[in-house]
């Protein structure tokens, strides 16, 4: 028997086959239970087996049951996965948490898997030529809840199959979740409710996506739960772009931040910056411009250079705040389409929030990632953020919000600029608030801010706003203010309002 080849590597996608010579299954936590964990742990040290699956079902249960399991796994030779197939509560949240790293599940992937297992079954149950009228569907969601410590709030995937035609494939809703409340009971009742709306919803809001989305909500508030991905699927959905409907869950007040990869599907944040080098780039990017193209290439030459950054476990986010996809109070969508399908072409991953100031999106990032964290910007962004005006609702004013921005593993990449007299204003000559120019020396001092020295002159003359008019009314000359791919894909797909 190959046990590699049954879990590659390491579980990499959780595939539950019971193939393993020990598979260790924890319903309960209970002394009998303990003892069997104790057991098949030590079986599992001597079966040859590259990892030991630990599959976790569970409301919780004894908490000296649960130490003594997490000794014999913090004493195990070989890794322990831990795999959420259903729930994950109490005990079992503090279980799954104890999985090597990489190695704990509570997974789209997983999800899917019940879907398709649960309709499949439904479908050799239920003949359908004894049935060929009826519509069939299948619920599920795999959480793990908060932990005793309240260490972990908790998360999950929820989703449904359904057909609003027999004669027609699936489709899907996946969404992941995020709990808010501070009890197991709570997240519970709140999961059901949710449940609840997603079959609704799905049903009688199939044919209109964004009021799939509202009503997902109905009895429910942000304080209770949190949705930062969706991603719907199947015939019924099959003009339907998730990148919008991820818009939505931000525009709404849903989640903070959204995030969506070049295909244009719609990323788990918490999956994709999990220990992650962080490069960010704010932006417009109505379009990317030649000088977005330095501030990315020259900063990310350097940020890869630092110290314990390793290209591989490194990810650039192009970053759009709802404040600069909004014109007259309205997000004009088709605007939006335009910039996330341009960077998507580029092979770009985007990133949607509700930060306007630059430490709560560090702050954002610092949830998922404890490792290096590399913001690049032009000059006058980095006058704003040592303006006071922006940071009188915090009680420690701005000094508490550089201290989450400019926390021990974060530095900013700055792009000169030309100002009036046509001088070039780099960190070494800006002049920020008055009040604030012994702090901003401090911090340079120290490396926090470092110059992009790599730059073209004729570069820092370019101004999105006046490129974008010139697309519009077909100005010659234009392409060359831009990098050729982007030119060449905007005459292409007609982006920006290009008509020729």
């Amino acid at each position: 028997m190959n046990v590699i080849k049954t879990f590659s590597p390491l579980l990499k996608e959780a595939k539950l086959i019971d193939d393993l010579p020990v598979v260790i299954r924890v319903n309960k936590f209970d002394e009998a239970s303990a003892k069997s964990f104790s057991s098949l742990m030590s079986r599992a040290q001597s079966t040859g087996q590259p990892i030991v699956p630990v599959i976790i079902d569970s409301y919780g249960g004894q908490v000296y049951s649960l130490m003594s399991m997490i000794s014999d796994i913090q004493h195990s030779k070989i890794p322990v996965a831990t795999i959420v197939q259903g729930k994950a509560m109490s005990c079992g949240v503090v279980l799954a948490s104890c999985g090597a790293v990489g190695q704990r599940y509570v997974t789209e992937n997983r999800l899917r898997k019940m879907l398709k297992h649960e309709t499949g079954l439904i479908e050799k149950r239920i003949e359908r030529k004894n049935q060929p009228d009826k519509m069939f569907f299948c619920y599920a969601n795999t959480v793990a809840t908060v932990d005793f410590a309240k260490k972990y709030n908790g998360h999950g995937w929820v989703g449904i199959r359904f057909q609003i035609d027999p004669k027609k494939k699936y489709n899907e809703i996946i969404l992941h979740v995020r709990f808010k409340e501070n009890t197991a009971s709570q997240q519970q009742e709140t999961l059901g409710v949710l449940g609840t709306n997603l079959i609704y919803s799905a049903f009688y809001h199939y044919d209109t996506p964004k009021k799939i989305i509202k009503y997902l909500y109905d009895h429910l508030n942000s304080d209770q739960i949190e949705i930062d991905t969706v991603n719907l699927e199947g015939p019924i959905f099959k003009d339907v772009d998730n990148r919008i409907l991820s818009l939505e869950l931000v525009k709404n007040g849903m989640t903070d931040a959204v995030m969506f990869g070049p295909d244009g599907n719609n990323l788990l944040p918490a999956a994709a910056l999990y220990k992650k080098n962080i490069l960010a780039l704010r932006g417009r990017f109505r379009p990317v411009t030649k000088v977005n193209e330095e501030m990315y290439e020259n900063s990310l030459e350097m940020f890869i250079n630092e110290r314990h950054v390793d290209k591989k476990d490194t990810i650039v986010i192009f970053e759009i705040t709802m404040v600069d996809l909004t014109t007259d109070g309205e997000i004009d969508e088709k605007d939006f389409m335009d910039r996330a399908k341009l960077l998507g072409s580029l092979g770009e991953t985007v990133l949607i929030t509700n930060f306007r100031e630059y430490y709560r999106l560090v702050e954002y990032f610092s949830l998922y990632t404890k490792k290096k964290v590399g913001l690049t910007m032009g000059v006058n962004n980095l006058v704003r953020i040592f303006d006071p005006k922006y940071y009188t609702h915090l009680s420690g004013g701005i000094l508490e919000a550089f201290g989450k921005l400019f926390f021990k593993n974060m530095r900013i990449y700055l792009y000169p600029m030309l100002n009036e007299k046509n001088e070039i204003v780099n960190s070494d000559n800006l002049k920020v608030h008055p009040r604030m120019k012994e702090l901003y020396k401090f911090l340079k001092f120290n490396g926090k801010v470092v110059d992009l020295n790599n730059y073209n002159l004729k570069s820092l003359k370019i101004y999105s706003h006046e490129v974008l008019r010139q697309i519009k009314e077909n100005t010659k000359g234009w392409e060359s203010l831009l990098p050729k791919a982007v030119a060449s894909k905007i005459k292409k797909f007609k982006f920006f309002g290009y008509n020729k």
